[in-house]
């Protein structure tokens, strides 16, 4: 809907609504499109419309595609309330699954899944068997969410579904690869052999799916890993090799250098210093392939605008990287926090789980967890453990100075003051150099707070530092004696009055005075504290029975009347035992009973209790178990071989494969390595095959070429020039099949060396290599000689009469410009044999009227057989090797590929051939050879066309 549809969400009046089904049962278009977009105005402002349904269901035969949309949209919102009512139009959902618009048969398999009805749920499984074959990706996504609404209604249905998701997960689109593995995690979870040939694919599509589809990919991941890869610790606690003295060796690592620099060794001091630093580094251990590049391909993803995502990655992290690795991903943590409150929650939730086990992850990054005015308390208080979490001997000062900000806010809220001295205790516990600074400072806070609350959380935080070394702190324990008057907390005196009785004997001649105070209060007195009172008492009566016999009856006595029942058993158990003759063998055991000394008390976070579940997860959040909870698995030890991770081969690629020999891998490699070792003139391999012989033939044919170009430009044409043409074309032929011969001599020679042996391919390709590298030189020269030549002969094409027509015949391109610039390099314009050894199929360029000058011809590409290929003079065939044009002072080409399909192949591209006349003479018969390729390792090293 736009904005001018604004007008549906506002409040209709009963008119209007009975107006929608006249709307719905009108013939006109309009109508029925109007009374749709009022149903769906209805549906999101939360009003029940399912009173219209049979209305609607009438119009899902309608020809209009926006009424059909939302129709489908209806009654996917009502399929499950309305089941029976659906089941009338299934005929008409399962004809809409061959619509041509994928949105409705994406749509139609929605509804037709959404359906709660167990009779139908073959019919929704064919559905979606029909629909995992869909050639648009969009409905295949579609069809992978019903699987899993069909395998809850049907769990029988799980094996059609089981092949169906193996289907999808061999799918290529990254639309369909998150969904499908949705799927797999609600049908068949731990069938792991439908994601080991997928794995891979997986891995490396992994970041051009969806978010979601992300999210879903590394969830999967994580517990495939924890399955199927050895535990990284236990990798890097392997023993490093020793010596024969039994020293460790030690690894030598490259010295990276600067990318600028032209030394090749540094300072003395900067080596030193890197050797030392290398040394102390932890290598990092030797990791699966697939599992080095499983982390290796998440880890751009923490870059993601995603929350959900970057904490998956994270997640990841934690579970399967090396301790090393892992350090990583907490800058990213941290950048995501700054989002909205419910995700800045869920993501401190696991931080602060993770801060427990790997602290340095986020080193350097205490400040980020300060509070904020605008944080909620939950947040805060996460927060907060984090930062207790966090404190080290550089970021002490800062923390604890935070803190005491926080405690010294009024305005904050009682529970973040609270949470905020815990930490302050926790602290002092886990880091035993600031104990003392932070008792020094909750004692300042107990006596001059006028917070009762705030004394109360100080006394019982001291308390339990006291409990950690009682002997070394009894000045503490006189200081809380001498403010208990002021302690009003019942908490905060309890716990006073515990610790005078747990260490009396500390304080020998101060418990019983204290004793004695206590009991004039003792009526108005709150049952947490009388309870301690009496304990006190009893205590002191042990130790001490002469001295204070007399006050612990009297607490006796003012317990056995008290209102809290539990007082009154509590006493009545003490009479009992230690002032009766009634049981004689506990009265010898008091002692252990009442004195017994109890363990100091732990610190440790309140996200302990979430560590047993597994991270990111709905479990974790909540701290207990919920249904669909899928637990991380520990690491095995032992894996299987990593070729079950090799992706299925097709029958057709395997008989592929068989027939490929390895011989014919090796002359294939060589010849590629003499393609790119040669040089790209075409006759360069034809004058590295022949004698000392041929080349001084060719050099006397070069003379007299120049000799009856020079004879040309003076505008006589003798028969000496004639004879000298005829002469140089009849040895060009002769060259030709001896070229043929030897070339062919040369590679059997060559195959058979190759099947004796591997040396002596090695030994060859060098020798050739040497041999080629001696011969370019050579041509070098040649070359120099051959340009000035030609250019000699486009300045004598100038100055030719018309009358020469048999002349241009034997000699066509004379008048222009060689191309070959650079050394070794072969001119488009050569007029010498073709390199190839094969006669190419020539392609002829409809260029009738030739290419004019100053002008441009796109070659339209059309076979002519070899009817077109005998019409031409092979001696005056030009062969040049294409890259990406080809420029000079005769001819330009340029290509490009274009979209449209090739008329020999579906796995065919086609080329646009651009041609350029940049002088002022008409070419004609220009011809274009065969497309050669030459491929190894499914990689297009060679291609040739033939002018």
């Amino acid at each position: 809907m736009s904005l001018s549809d604004a007008h549906y969400f506002e409040e209709m009046g009963v008119k209007k609504y009975e107006e929608i089904r006249r709307l719905l049962d009108s013939r006109e278009k309009k109508d029925k499109l109007e009374g749709m977009k009022r149903l769906m105005a209805m549906i999101s402002i939360g009003r029940d419309a399912s009173n219209y349904y049979p209305d609607v269901v009438k119009n899902v035969v309608s020809d209009s595609f926006e009424v059909k949309k939302l129709v489908y949209q209806f009654l996917i919102h009502y399929a499950e309330l309305k089941s029976n009512e659906a089941l009338l139009t299934i005929n008409t959902f399962q004809k809409d699954l061959s619509d041509t618009n994928q949105l409705i048969r994406s749509s139609a398999l929605r509804v037709m899944t959404s359906i709660r009805v167990a009779l139908i749920a073959q019919l929704q499984v064919m559905a979606i068997k029909q629909c995992v074959r869909d050639s648009s990706a969009y409905v295949r996504k579609a069809a992978a969410h019903a699987v899993a609404k069909v395998f809850s209604l049907d769990p029988e249905q799980g094996g059609a579904l089981k092949e169906l998701i193996q289907g999808l997960l061999q799918d290529n689109s990254t639309m369909v690869l998150g969904s499908a593995v949705a799927a797999f995690n609600e049908v068949c979870p731990d069938d792991w052999e439908l994601i080991h040939p997928n794995f891979r694919k997986m891995v490396r599509l992994c970041a051009d799916t969806d978010e979601w589809g992300q999210i879903m990919l590394l969830n999967m991941f994580t517990r495939y890993g924890r399955k199927f890869f050895l535990d990284p610790a236990t990798l890097e606690k392997e023993p490093k090799e020793t010596n024969d003295d039994g020293e460790k060796k030690k690894k030598k690592k490259k010295k990276k250098k600067a990318f600028y620099s032209d030394d090749e060794s540094s300072n003395s001091s900067s080596s030193s210093e890197s050797e030392s630093s290398s040394e102390d580094e932890d290598e990092e251990p030797e990791l699966d392939p697939d599992h080095a590049m499983l982390l290796s391909s998440t880890l751009p993803l923490l870059r993601s605008r995603n929350a959900g995502v970057v904490m998956s990655v994270a997640t990841l992290f934690h579970y399967l990287a090396p301790r090393a690795q892992v350090v990583k991903v907490g800058k990213s943590l941290v950048r995501v926090l700054k989002n909205n409150r419910e995700t800045q929650y869920l993501v401190l939730k696991n931080i602060a789980t993770l801060v427990l086990s790997r602290p340095e992850m986020f080193d350097g990054t205490a400040k980020e967890f300060f509070l904020r005015a605008h944080d909620s308390t939950a947040s805060a208080l996460l927060k907060l453990e984090v930062l207790s979490q966090l404190v080290n001997e550089s970021n002490s000062q800062l923390i604890m100075r935070e803190f005491n900000a926080y405690i010294k806010d009024t305005s904050r809220d009682a529970v973040l003051i609270a949470a905020t001295i815990q930490a302050i205790g926790r602290v002092a516990a886990w880091h035993t150099s600031l104990t003392d600074t932070c008792l020094r400072g909750l004692m300042t806070l107990i006596a001059n707070s006028k917070n009762e609350q705030m004394v109360a959380e100080s006394v019982v935080v001291v308390r339990a530092l006291v409990q950690q070394a009682p002997e070394q702190r009894i000045r503490i324990i006189k200081q809380l004696i001498k403010r208990l008057e002021n302690i009003k907390a019942a908490p905060a005196r309890a716990s006073v009055i515990w610790m005078v009785g747990a260490y009396h004997h500390l304080i020998p001649k101060v418990a019983p005075d204290v004793l004695r105070e206590l009991l004039k209060v003792f009526k108005t007195e709150s049952t947490q504290v009388k309870l301690q009172i009496l304990n006190l008492s009893c205590r002191l009566f042990l130790t001490e029975p002469e001295t204070c016999k007399t006050m612990f009856v009297y607490v006796l006595d003012m317990s056995r009347y008290d209102t809290d029942f539990d007082i009154r058993d509590r006493a009545r158990m003490m009479r009992t035992i230690l002032l009766t003759e009634k049981c004689e063998k506990l009265k010898e055991k008091a002692s252990n009973i009442f004195l017994g000394e109890r363990k100091a008390p732990e610190f440790y976070a309140p996200s302990r209790d979430s560590e047993s579940f597994g991270l990111n997860s709905l479990s974790h959040a909540v701290s207990h178990h919920v249904a669909g909870y899928m637990e991380i698995p520990d690491f095995p030890e032992e894996v299987p071989d990593s070729s079950i991770r090799d992706p299925i081969i097709s029958s057709s690629e395997r008989s592929d494969n068989k027939t490929s020999s390895k011989k014919d891998e090796k002359r294939m490699k060589r010849e590629v390595n003499d393609f790119y070792n040669s040089d790209s003139s075409g006759s360069d391999d034809s004058s590295e095959s022949n004698s000392d012989k041929d080349s001084s033939d060719s050099d006397s044919d070069s003379s007299s070429s120049s000799s009856s170009s020079s004879d040309s430009s003076e505008g006589s044409s003798s028969d000496s020039d004639d004879s000298a043409d005829k002469k140089k074309a009849s040895q060009k032929k002769k060259k030709v099949p001896s070229k043929k011969a030897k070339r062919s001599e040369s590679s059997s020679d060559t195959d058979s060396d190759s099947d004796d042996s591997d040396d002596s391919d090695s030994d060859s390709s060098t020798e050739r290599r040497k041999k080629k590298e001696e011969e370019a030189k050579k041509k070098a020269k040649a070359a120099e000689q051959k340009a000035a030549a030609t250019k000699k002969d486009s300045a004598a094409a100038k100055g030719k009469s018309k009358g020469g027509d048999k002349a241009k015949a034997q000699d066509p391109v004379a008048s222009l410009i060689d191309l070959g610039d650079q050394q070794g390099v072969s001119s488009l314009l050569d007029t010498s044999a073709p390199s190839s050894s094969t006669k190419p199929l020539t392609l002829q360029v409809e260029t009738s009227g030739g290419i004019s000058p100053q002008g441009s011809k796109q070659a339209a590409a059309t076979p002519t057989g070899k009817t077109a290929a005998s019409l031409l003079d092979k001696d005056k065939l030009l062969v040049h090797n294409l890259l990406h044009f080809a420029n000079g002072g005769g001819l330009n080409v340029e290509y490009c590929f274009t979209r449209e399909e090739s008329m020999y192949g579906v796995g065919m591209n086609t080329v646009k051939l651009s041609l350029h006349n940049t002088t002022n003479v008409m070419m004609q018969n220009v011809r274009i050879g065969e497309k050669r390729l030459e491929t190894v390792d499914n990689r297009s090293v060679r291609e040739q066309f033939q002018f």
